[in-house]
């Protein structure tokens, strides 16, 4: 198991390093690392210890939402790279065996305050950190060897549902399920398909079984056959009527159906604690399936921002079909118009589009600005959207099969996808001839959270935005997507003051440049 550690002085290249905290002390291998050759002092932990030089270039690191401005959902990933010198074939091992894969590793710098001594006039103590995450790839070739790195976001290319039919029959599912993740449901859904596990014995004999929780859940609130509603019995359905069995997810019904069997269910309730909020369900995706974060994973600041504005009862799910966490992550996040991202301390943190306007994390002038330079919107905010939709309680399974007793009402919701919430803008209306919608695809139960958000969304887009990159050398090692900057500059209508959100970020650690995009 490799340790790595790396040090840099301020202006060359940062080090990486894997905290062993992460790993076992027992046959720990530790490598130290730097730009150029540093002796760290007698008093600093390790003592007197050299930190080979073997980084060769700068590190450019970076994050990106601008292709999410529109309806969010991108869940952002760190991309960077390490250069190391390779000439006595070290990296050779390491990249053959994939030992630093997957492994945290830290940036950080050291000030120069002596460039003639050994440690650089600096201790240990000094170094700060700029970036922690993962190494995704160490490539060896030739003299050189380049160690790609991302962010925890990285953790979420792992598949979302790790518990699968084993096809044995009763709640392993019949033979055809044999090797299928099991289903999720999470919050309220409508109209749902469950899984059907075959004729099971759940104490009252043998009847037909479905599935629409892998585990236990708050109910299924409703059961039709056909659109035809069936009766809730406690045990012992009769024909027209169906028991539910929530700490298993599933519901038995009392005969054979004559057509599709589906459900409306209010989904994952372990312990009783029912998961609804978008909140709530994306901790649920990450924490209780998927990569199994820890709540120490997440960014508390940001979680704790977004809280109020993440509260409304949303229903997200999916039957026996296999999905990456990340792709289930982001059908959440479009669904409400956010964005995740892996912060410069390792923490999963979480945005909104159209937030409102909050006080500045950063002030930059005339004097701290390097270069400003006005960028073009996305083509989808170009002319300015005139109207916002937002879809509420979504039909997971509409139908065109539909018994003939079925009331019209009923008929009717049962074959849509589920009615757009919609919030038109009079004022952008006035200024633009071009008729344009920004819709969203809505998880919300309540049609009054729909319509919530797409005023919220309407209102940020009447503001007029615009979007500007900056360069600076300020707020170095600091900045994160979603801060709020406030730039003062003489030229392209700033010189009264402006704001806009980050949305994009790149800083070159040695070089000592940070740009960033804005949105405002």
């Amino acid at each position: 198991m490799l340790h790595l550690e790396a040090w840099d002085a301020s202006g060359v290249l940062p080090p990486a390093t894997i905290p062993a905290g992460f790993m076992a002390d027992q046959g720990l291998v530790t490598a130290r690392w730097a730009d150029r050759g540093y002796l760290s002092r007698g008093t600093d932990t390790p003592p007197n210890t050299l930190y080979a030089a073997r980084l060769l270039s700068d590190v450019e690191i970076g994050q990106s939402v601008v292709d999410a401005l529109t309806i969010g959902g991108q869940v952002a990933l760190t991309v960077s790279e390490l250069e190391f010198w390779n000439g006595d074939d070290v990296f050779n091992a390491i990249a053959s065996g994939g030992r630093m894969d997957g492994r945290s590793i830290a940036i950080k710098t050291l000030p120069v305050l002596n460039r003639a001594a050994s440690d650089w006039g600096s201790t240990l103590a000094s170094a700060s950190e700029v970036w922690m995450g993962q190494v995704a790839r160490v490539d060896a070739i030739g003299l050189r060897a380049r160690v790609q790195l991302s962010d925890i976001a990285n953790r979420l290319t792992t598949q979302l549902q790790s518990q699968t039919y084993d096809g044995a029959g009763g709640l392993g599912g019949t033979a055809e399920l044999k090797g299928l993740p099991k289903p999720i449901s999470l919050g309220w859904r409508f109209n749902v398909t469950p899984v059907f596990l075959g004729n099971v014995d759940l104490g009252d004999g043998a009847m037909p079984t479905y599935q629409s929780h892998y585990r236990e859940m708050a109910g299924h609130e409703a059961v039709r056959i056909r659109g035809v509603a069936q009766e809730f019995v406690g045990a012992a359905p009769g024909i027209g009527q169906y028991a539910d069995y929530p700490s298993l997810g599933c519901f038995q019904l009392g005969g054979s159906p004559d057509g599709v069997v589906t459900c409306d269910v209010r989904g994952d309730a372990p312990a009783g604690k029912y998961a609804k909020t978008i909140a709530d369900a994306i901790r649920t995706l990450l924490t209780a399936l998927g990569p199994g974060l820890s709540p120490s994973a997440f960014d508390a600041q940001s979680w704790f921002e977004m809280g109020p504005r993440l509260s409304a009862e949303i229903g997200w799910g999916i039957g026996a079909q296999a999905i990456a966490t990340a792709d289930a992550l982001a059908q959440i996040l479009t669904s409400c118009g956010a964005w995740a991202y892996g912060t410069r301390q390792g923490k999963l943190a979480i945005a909104l589009i159209g937030a409102p306007e909050a006080t500045a994390d950063l002030t930059l002038i005339e004097a701290d600005l390097i270069d400003v330079l006005p960028q073009p919107l996305p083509a989808e905010l170009q002319p300015t959207p005139q109207a916002v939709e937002v879809r509420a309680a979504r039909n997971w399974t509409p139908l065109d099969d539909v018994a003939g007793s079925v009331d019209d009402a009923t008929r009717a919701a049962l074959a849509s996808p589920g009615p757009f919430e919609r919030a038109f803008s009079n004022a952008i209306a006035a200024r633009s001839t071009q008729s344009r919608t920004l819709r969203f695809e809505g998880l919300y139960r309540l049609p009054a959270d729909a319509q919530t958000r797409a005023a919220e969304l309407r209102t940020w887009l009447e503001r007029g935005l615009r979007l500007i990159n900056v360069t600076t050398d300020r707020y170095l090692g600091q900045v994160e997507l979603g801060h709020t900057a406030h730039v003062t500059y003489p030229y392209y209508g700033l010189a009264g003051g402006w704001s806009g959100v980050v949305v994009a970020w790149r800083e070159k650690i040695g070089a000592r440049r940070l740009q960033l995009t804005l949105l405002g």
